[in-house]
């Protein structure tokens, strides 16, 4: 499997810094704003790529369902 992409990987870094922050995984809005992204579905397609990974696991529809897998 290929390595993550940069904004992949800033996604990533960003969901494990924020859960650290605030004891609780972010919404795509928290996502999108902490990686500069202007839009909700490119979060999304970042996420689904993660997942694909086998670095998250994440409900789609569903808030704060994006854990990291260690």
């Amino acid at each position: 499997m290929s390595k993550p992409g940069k904004t992949t990987l800033a996604i990533y870094t960003a969901i494990i810094a924020y859960r650290l922050e605030h004891g609780y995984p972010p919404v795509m809005r928290d996502i999108r704003a902490l990686a500069g992204l202007r839009s909700t579905s490119s979060v999304e397609y970042h996420l689904r790529k993660l997942r694909a990974q086998g670095l998250i696991t994440w409900e789609p529809g569903k808030g704060r369902t994006i854990r990291t897998v260690t």
